[in-house]
C-alpha cells in the first residue's frame, strides 16, 4: 500500500497539455453548433411570445364592453427591435399610433388586457414582452399583433424567416 502511494506524482506536463489539446479543438468544434442552438432558442422564444401576445389579445375581447370598443375600430401592438434597441407602438381605436405612456389604459379593451395578461400598464407589458433575437443591421425583428373590426386578431412575426435553422413560421 505503501508502494503505491509514493509512485503517485500526479500528471506529467505532456498530458496536461494532451488534455487542454482535445478540449481547445472539440470546443472550436462545437461552438458553431452551440451558436446555432442559442439563435434558435431566441428565435423560440419570439414565436412563444407572439403566440401569448396574440392569446392575451383575443383574450381581451371577452370582455363584454372591450369587444364594443374593437367593433368600432382597431387595436394594434408593434414591438420593433433593431440595432437602435426596442420601440413598442399601440395603435387606439382613432387610429393614432402612441407609445405606452400616452395610451388610454382606462379604455375598455387596453384595461382588459392588461387585466388578461396580470399586468398594471403597457410599460410592465413591455418588460413582459421582449425580443430576443439578435436582429441583422438591415432587417429590424417585429411582433405585430392586429384586432382588426369584429375581434379579427392576427399576429406576425417579422425579421427571423432566415434564421440559422430556418424552421421558425413567421405567420400564423
Amino acid at each position: 500500500m505503501k508502494n503505491c502511494l509514493k509512485n503517485n506524482e500526479g500528471f506529467s506536463l505532456v498530458e496536461m497539455v494532451v488534455v487542454v489539446l482535445i478540449i481547445a479543438i472539440l470546443a472550436v468544434a462545437l461552438a458553431p453548433q452551440v451558436i446555432k442552438w442559442i439563435e434558435h432558442s431566441r428565435n423560440s422564444s419570439d414565436e412563444q411570445t407572439k403566440n401569448t401576445l396574440l392569446e392575451y389579445a383575443s383574450f381581451a375581447l371577452t370582455e363584454e364592453e372591450a369587444f364594443k370598443m374593437v367593433k368600432d375600430g382597431e387595436y394594434e401592438i408593434h414591438i420593433v427591435k433593431d440595432i437602435n434597441g426596442t420601440t413598442y407602438t399601440y395603435m387606439d381605436k382613432n387610429g393614432t399610433h402612441v407609445g405606452a405612456a400616452n395610451v388610454d389604459q382606462t379604455d375598455p379593451y387596453w384595461a382588459n388586457l392588461l387585466k388578461c395578461v396580470g399586468v398594471s400598464s403597457l410599460e410592465k407589458l413591455e418588460e413582459e414582452t421582449r425580443i430576443k433575437s439578435t436582429p441583422e443591421p438591415d432587417q429590424p425583428i417585429e411582433i405585430e399583433i392586429l384586432v382588426y373590426i369584429g375581434g379579427y386578431t392576427y399576429g406576425k412575426l417579422k425579421g427571423i424567416e432566415n434564421a440559422t435553422l430556418g424552421i421558425v413560421n413567421a405567420d400564423s
